[in-house]
């Protein structure tokens, strides 16, 4: 039977395909796990902004060409980015171009929105805040699976610009605490 193929394996019918797709209970584990850590994160900020004088986001931080208010710029126009990118890949639409360049995108934005009144900033990331919310809860297990280009170059889903948006605020609020005293 050299070379012969077994024509009882073609009437056999295909095997299931295993659905990436989670269980609605282990779906709705996870929206509640990105939903905790986004609150979380942004309590954290919002507490440090809380208790800062406006004088004093003119402050330097560690390490950093960034005054306080820059990385506050950043902060609130980095979280609604990431609510878009998540929205785009939700859709199915990819993620960011090939060329998109981080670094290039950050200076501008600080640059364009540098002295930007702190109440504004605020007001924007509260805004993205609530967006980013209001699009998790109604995220759909199916759309949840599309992937696309993440700000550092590699692919991910849309929980990982979730989870992005949660590491990215705890990094930044821990560096505002530190210029903001």
């Amino acid at each position: 039977m050299s070379g012969e193929c077994d024509a009882s394996v073609l009437d056999t019918p295909p095997a299931p395909i295993l659905s990436l797709v989670p269980s609605p209970d282990i779906f709705a584990t996870q929206k509640a796990e990105r939903r905790g850590a986004l609150q979380q994160a942004h309590a954290a900020l919002m507490q440090v902004l809380d208790h800062a004088q406006d004088d004093a986001y003119s402050r330097p931080l560690a390490e950093s060409e960034w005054r306080a208010r820059d990385l506050l710029v950043h902060l609130a126009t980095a979280e609604a980015g990431l609510g878009a990118l998540a929205r785009r890949i939700s859709a199915g639409e990819g993620g960011l171009p090939e060329n998109y360049d981080r670094d290039r995108w950050n200076a501008g934005q600080v640059r364009r929105r540098g002295e930007s009144p702190v109440a504004e900033l605020r007001g924007e990331l509260e805004r993205a805040h609530a967006e980013m919310l209001a699009f998790l809860e109604g995220l759909e297990p199916a759309a949840a699976q599309h992937r696309g280009r993440l700000p550092m170059g590699e692919e991910g889903s849309v929980f990982d610009v979730l989870d992005l948006v949660a590491r990215h605020k705890i990094e930044h609020t821990a560096q505002l605490e530190a210029a903001l005293g």
